[in-house]
């Protein structure tokens, strides 16, 4: 890869899931080379959907193929003696090792961290756990609820007898992965003064140091949040428009009159009851989403957003899948990208997070089918034989 960020450095992903192999994806989508290393019975993400056509194949999950494109692909009984030799072959030449705990399994690497820095002391290791290598919670399980609810981002029901709420899907997996890309970037610039680092990335410490707290679980029809909750001034939710729901939180007063004025300044704006924007949100809020809602459903998602934007009223439409593949700002963009795959096909996939002029992150290889790459990494660079080969597949080391 030409003009690449970290073109020349070499990355080993024995990460499995969503946020270490995320993070050892964004380094290889800036030019590094990347060795995914996989069990004899692949990451575990091959067996998540979705799938196309909705047949489950662990070469066609699309989780799987969005995480680990740019990469090349080798399988590992990393338990066995001979599995631990070829491991340790490929230590020996990476600059960098991703490596994020079993999902739910505390700090099980499979590997003694300190125990590798110290063997390979120019090596970084980046190491994403839930709660950090150290510390009271260092070994106890941790799944993105659990994550999500120590950093903040999952506030306290508002309502007897509902759950805390939590970012959708696995947000938490890959918004550790790429604050995780960040952190090494850091460790391998530090690194030119000498020396590799651990990076002991705790993601529920991340989460915290990122999160509003403010997650929206309120919709038409729901009792509003209580007094003791932030934001109770109305609108702070999501209500219905003609093409969907859009959220509105506008918590100071000039964006309250900037609300009104895009509504038009209707009459009922102007009774008493309507000017008390507490008791709007505490006592009687049915009554005002009906109002309110009267004038949003004559207009779009696109439309309101526009209109709000003028008036400097804080809002966001919220979309669908198709509503986002159809984005005039994304596609304007030219956000999403096609990736040819040997067995699922062609695909459309989420562009890169950034884009950088001099040094663009670019698509070279799709996500690697298992063991696609064992013969070319393990003969090729390691310099074994093909009866080698051979006897350790036959053993189940690869």
């Amino acid at each position: 890869m030409g003009n690449a960020a970290l073109q020349g450095l070499r990355v080993l992903d024995l990460g499995d899931f969503g946020s270490g192999p995320y993070c050892a994806r964004i380094l290889g989508d800036l030019g590094a080379e990347v060795i995914k290393v996989e069990p004899p019975a692949g990451d575990s993400a091959r067996r998540i959907g979705p799938f196309p056509d909705d047949v489950p194949s662990s070469e066609a999950s699309g989780l799987f193929l969005y995480l680990n494109f740019n990469k090349l692909g080798i399988t590992l009984n990393r338990s066995t003696a001979a599995g631990q030799r070829v491991l340790h072959s490929l230590l020996a030449e990476s600059d960098v090792v991703v490596l994020n705990a079993a999902l739910g399994g505390g700090n099980k690497f499979g590997l003694d961290v300190q125990e590798l820095h110290a063997r390979y002391p120019d090596l970084v290791l980046t190491c994403i756990t839930p709660f950090g290598l150290e510390g009271k919670y260092a070994d106890n399980a941790g799944y993105d609820i659990n994550v999500s609810a120590q950093g903040g981002a999952s506030p306290l029901p508002q309502e007897p007898g509902l759950e805390p709420l939590m970012p959708p899907s696995i947000q938490i997996e890959l918004l550790s992965g790429l604050g995780a890309a960040f952190a090494t970037i850091v460790a391998l610039i530090a690194r030119a003064g000498g020396g590799g680092r651990v990076i002991d990335f705790a993601q529920g410490l991340f989460i915290a140091a990122h999160s509003s707290g403010a997650l929206a679980r309120r919709v038409p029809g729901q009792a509003a949040p209580s007094a003791q909750q932030p934001g109770g001034l109305y609108p702070n939710h999501v209500l219905r428009c003609k093409d969907g729901e859009v959220f509105l939180f506008a918590p100071q007063k000039q964006q309250w009159i900037g609300f009104v004025q895009a509504m038009g300044e209707p009459e009922w704006t102007k009774d008493r009851r309507f000017r008390n924007r507490r008791a709007m949100n505490e006592e009687y809020p049915e009554e005002t989403d009906a109002l309110v809602e009267a004038w949003l459903t004559q207009h779009t998602k696109q439309e309101l957003l526009a209109i709000f934007m003028q008036h400097r009223v804080p809002s966001a439409p919220l979309l669908n899948v198709k509503d986002v593949l159809e984005s005039d700002h994304l596609r304007e963009r030219g956000f999403f990208q096609q990736i040819d795959h040997p067995v699922a096909g062609p695909l459309t996939y989420p562009g890169f997070q950034f884009r950088m002029s001099g040094t663009p992150m670019r698509v070279v290889r799709p996500a690697p089918l298992l063991g696609e790459h064992n013969e070319e990494i393990l003969c090729g660079r390691l310099e074994m034989s093909r009866v080698e080969l051979s006897r350790l597949r036959n053993a189940g080391v690869i």
